[in-house]
């Protein structure tokens, strides 16, 4: 009980103590600036405040809450904890996987997926439901089947492959070739019509609803899941894994499906690029103009693991890379992707809805792979953002994600775990 927590902590204060000045040295030691360190700092607090680990049939069950949404082990946030929780605590990551595998996947017309979350304010969801995804709807709160799906396979194969579980690996290689057939299946059920991107929404949708992705709360630029820039660079990534994975496991036919299919993927990208505009639309479809940063998030993953051909500018994916550069150096100027008001960067040119968690993903990337779209006005962001929290309207509530580019006022996710992604950066 409360008695017991505060009885503990009093007995351990010593050790705590230690622990957390140890912590304030690593960090004052990095090469991050004083902007990037409060960043990293207070997404490190709203992470370790919204945690549990709870017990269950004599095991653990990591639980972390989506801050004030409180959302358990919602996986959109799961796929970027990853980085984290694979410094700290690793076993973390397997046992959400597992769970999700064991009680939180499903199938649909199409084959194997996931769901959204495991539950809300301390409340389980029956098996194959989450607390958030409802049928017959195109907007917030339908289904992010196509994203989840993603997620279990980047989230399953980074924890092998940093971790070297090779053991954990084999004992999913069912669940892996499941997801890979379901890739397949939602891009085409006929292989010759393939062009590797999302086609087909979950008829858990309803004839009547359409799937989104992560980015629920935007514009149809980054919401929509079907034809969309960002999930299909995801898709490529989620190949690129699985066709390490495969040959791990020895299935040398599968890695060379997912080979082929991941080439598939960038070569269907490339012919999305406008040259005249030097931008990839964000929408494959109903003549879309917005412009989106997420569209390099994807290569976070080989970029983690050190998949040099796969993240190498002049290697296996140049084309792709060479349209991508092209696409961040013109998205990262005031006015389109940077707030003409405040200079903060923006997932997308047409909201000014913008989460700071995915923009430390962005600036790690970009940073890595794009170096010459950092330009000084998108070096100027992390004070922008930094002063973004700590300003009244979010400094009282921790680590706010979700802000209105053109005001820094909070607009929700408070308390939000997410910033944690901004450890990648300590990686530079």
């Amino acid at each position: 009980d409360l008695e017991d927590v505060l009885a503990h902590g009093l007995e351990q204060f010593s050790r705590y103590a230690t622990t957390a000045a140890q912590r304030d040295r690593e960090l004052a030691s990095s090469r991050l600036d004083d902007d990037q360190r409060f960043l990293l700092a207070q997404g490190t607090h709203s992470y370790l405040g919204s945690t549990q680990l709870l017990w269950h049939d004599g095991k653990p069950l990591w639980v972390v809450n989506e801050g004030e949404y409180r959302m358990v082990n919602t996986f959109d946030l799961t796929v970027d904890h990853l980085f984290f929780e694979l410094e700290w605590q690793p076993w973390a990551v397997r046992n959400a996987l597992d769970l999700f595998v064991r009680r939180y996947s499903y199938r649909d017309q199409l084959g194997l997926s996931f769901v959204h979350d495991m539950g809300v304010m301390n409340h389980f969801t029956p098996p194959g439901r989450s607390s958030y995804e409802c049928d017959h709807l195109s907007g917030c709160f339908s289904h992010m089947t196509m994203e989840q799906l993603l997620n279990w396979v980047l989230c399953a194969v980074t924890y092998a492959e940093h971790t070297g579980d090779k053991a954990w690996l084999r004992s999913q290689k069912k669940i892996l070739l499941a997801c890979a057939e379901s890739l397949h299946q939602r891009d085409n059920p006929n292989p010759s019509q393939r062009d590797g991107i999302l086609k087909f929404d979950s008829c858990r949708c309803g004839s009547d609803g359409a799937e989104i992705t992560t980015y629920d709360s935007l514009d149809v630029s980054l919401g929509q899941a079907r034809n969309n820039l960002y999930l299909a660079v995801k898709t490529l990534a989620t190949w690129v894994l699985l066709e390490k994975a495969f040959a791990t496991l020895g299935l040398k036919k599968q890695a060379a499906d997912a080979h082929t299919t991941a080439d598939l993927v960038a070569t269907t990208l490339t012919g999305k690029f406008e040259p005249d505009t030097g931008f990839f639309p964000a929408v494959f479809e109903q003549g879309n103009r917005s412009r989106i940063l997420p569209a390099v998030e994807g290569f976070v993953y080989p970029l983690f693991l050190g998949y040099t051909e796969a993240v190498d500018p002049a290697g296996r994916f140049a084309p792709l890379f060479k349209q991508l550069s092209q696409h961040m150096s013109q998205a990262l100027q005031p006015g389109v992707c940077l707030d003409a008001k405040t200079g903060g960067w923006k997932m997308s040119s047409t909201s000014t809805n913008t989460w700071f968690s995915k923009i430390a993903l962005a600036q790690h990337v970009v940073r890595k792979l794009f170096p010459s779209a950092m330009n000084a006005a998108a070096h100027a962001g992390d004070r922008v953002h930094a002063d973004w929290q700590r300003q009244p309207g979010c400094g009282r509530d921790a680590m706010c994600d979700q802000i209105r580019s053109d005001s820094g006022e909070s607009c929700g996710s408070r308390y939000y775990p997410r910033g944690v992604t901004a450890f990648l950066w300590l990686s530079e």
